[in-house]
């Protein structure tokens, strides 16, 4: 839950920064979905400050194959409980929404100083042997400097059998004059000896405009330099160069990179990245070449390209992510022939004030829909046999009924597939009636 910790300690943590997008790795071509998926619930914890209440955030993400991939729908769901405007718990989990059952992940919980810092974050998962019972996980405990810098950090992991913590490992944080990290050095848990054992260290250089120009990580140097904007244009060490260039706000539009080729005795290009962003600054393209790794040629043959197409909605939240893949060919790179892989698409929504208390009786994607949507619901209230869809009067515009027999009656999810497609453009209420006679509603916006 790394994103977790950014969310909440990214202004306290000394380390080199910059705010163009990282290159990808190609080896994990969905990584990315991910953190940008992580990513939008940061900035959905951030839409306002809370005083004192719960705040749900639900999203699905669906997997359109367009290369004979296995599609899926995944519902996510988050619940933050704020007090004095701060986080103090979180609730997070997820369901695949066409198989069965929707899972509670994690528990979070958040500990302060008088200065708003975050000092600790626990993290505990569900007991699967008492229900509403979580079992401990690990725990994360920061301090700071008077100058709110982060002087430790320390992971503690519970050993079940001895049932107590133990400390994983442990970093701590040396600042100059200036409270410019000059070192840090990391410790591990030594189990012979059963304590906390240094591993390695590094150390960081400024020159009199204090930019950092070099790092120490044991005998591996990096070399940083600046462009006349002060951003970090050429990143160098033994086994690696990059060369980066920005646009006027400062976003990395163009990064090449070089590995050492030790025959030669020099650095080979081996592929590029290139992002293309929009009038308001979000990126929506993202082009990765690599070439043939170290076979010592002047000349690239692409054979790892990947583009990723990104589309955004009304509230500039990720709306759709569309994969391409390169065919593989030699300069120029103009030649390469773009196949669509699959597209993911997003929807989200923020119910605050307790309007959604709990985890989720039933599940309505695509949220807003074009003409067609999803419901599903668990066992837990009754696979629904009624279906009704409301205007904002209160009148059923149109109804859907189901007999549920045999396996459904025992099936953790039922779904049901709604055609709105003769409705007019609009919000409508989705009401939901299961075999006891419970009702369940949610919010739909169709738009055509």
């Amino acid at each position: 839950m790394v994103f977790l910790f950014t969310c909440l300690a990214m202004k306290n943590i000394p380390t080199k920064t910059n705010n163009a997008p990282k290159p990808k790795n190609n080896s994990g071509k969905w990584l990315l979905r991910v953190a940008l998926v992580s990513f939008i619930f940061c900035l959905l914890s951030d839409l306002k400050v809370f005083a004192q209440q719960r705040v749900t955030y639900q999203s699905t993400e669906s997997y359109d194959s367009l290369a004979g991939w296995q599609p899926y729908a995944i519902y996510r769901k988050k619940i933050d409980q704020y007090s004095n405007g701060r986080i103090i718990e979180r609730l997070t989990g997820s369901a695949p929404i066409k198989a069965s059952g929707f899972t509670m992940n994690e528990k979070i919980g958040y500990k302060y100083d008088a200065k708003g810092q975050v000092t600790e974050i626990s993290y505990q998962f569900p007991s699967i042997y008492l229900a509403d019972s979580f079992l401990g996980s690990r725990t994360e405990t920061f301090q700071y400097n008077e100058a709110g810098k982060l002087t430790e950090t320390q992971i503690l992991v519970y050993d079940t059998s001895k049932k107590t913590y133990f400390p994983q490992n442990k970093h701590q944080y040396f600042y100059n004059a200036s409270q410019q990290l000059i070192e840090i050095i990391r410790f591990g848990w030594d189990h012979p000896t059963q304590q906390l054992v240094e591993l390695d260290r590094s150390q960081y250089f400024y020159n009199q405009a204090e930019q950092l120009i070099y790092q120490m990580d044991g005998n591996l140097r990096t070399d940083f330099a600046y462009d006349a904007d002060g951003n970090e244009s050429i990143l160098t060490t033994r086994f690696y160069k990059s060369h980066k260039n920005y646009n006027a706000q400062k976003q990395l539009v163009l990064q090449l990179d070089s590995s050492y080729y030790a025959p030669k005795n020099k650095y080979i290009f081996h592929g590029f990245l290139e992002n293309i962003y929009n009038a308001k600054g979000q990126l929506v393209q993202q082009t990765r070449h690599s070439e043939s790794p170290d076979d010592g040629s002047d000349v690239p043959f692409y054979f790892n390209d990947h583009r990723f197409i990104y589309e955004y909605d009304e509230n500039d939240s990720l709306k759709r992510e569309t994969h391409q893949t390169g065919d593989r060919v030699f300069l120029p790179e103009p030649q390469i022939k773009w196949t669509n892989d699959g597209r993911v698409n997003y929807t989200y929504e923020v119910l605050p004030d307790n309007a959604d208390s709990g985890f989720p009786e039933m599940f309505l994607y695509p949220n807003p829909t074009s003409g067609t949507a999803i419901l599903t619901n668990l066992i837990e209230q009754g696979c629904a046999i009624k279906v009704d869809i409301l205007d904002t009067k209160g009148r059923i515009v149109k109804a859907f009924t189901k007999k549920v027999t045999g396996y459904e009656q025992y099936h953790t999810q039922c779904r049901w597939e709604l055609d709105l497609s003769n409705l007019s453009d609009g919000v409508y209420l989705v009401r939901l009636q299961n075999r006891e006679g419970q009702y369940f509603t949610k919010k739909l916006l169709l738009h055509k």
